[in-house]
């Protein structure tokens, strides 16, 4: 065998926690309160948002654009 594949996307890898680990860290050190319901709410933002990108409907620019803006209004 020359080659294996592994789907680590929340197989092996949980980014979700990872994720979650990391925006938390970032409000703690900028003093930023960010909520458990902000935290859901992102999660489900972006989710909507890569599908929107997967069906050619929004660029990778704007995921980044409006993904933290939407969390905060």
């Amino acid at each position: 065998m020359k080659t294996v594949l592994l789907d680590i996307d929340d197989t092996i890898l949980d980014f979700t926690q990872s994720a979650k680990s990391a925006i938390l860290k970032t409000a703690k050190d900028f003093k930023i309160v960010f909520t458990d319901d902000m935290i859901e709410y992102y999660f489900q933002l972006n989710i909507m948002l890569w599908e929107d990108y997967e069906n050619c409907e929004i660029t990778k620019a704007d995921i980044f654009d409006v993904r933290f803006p939407k969390v905060f209004d």
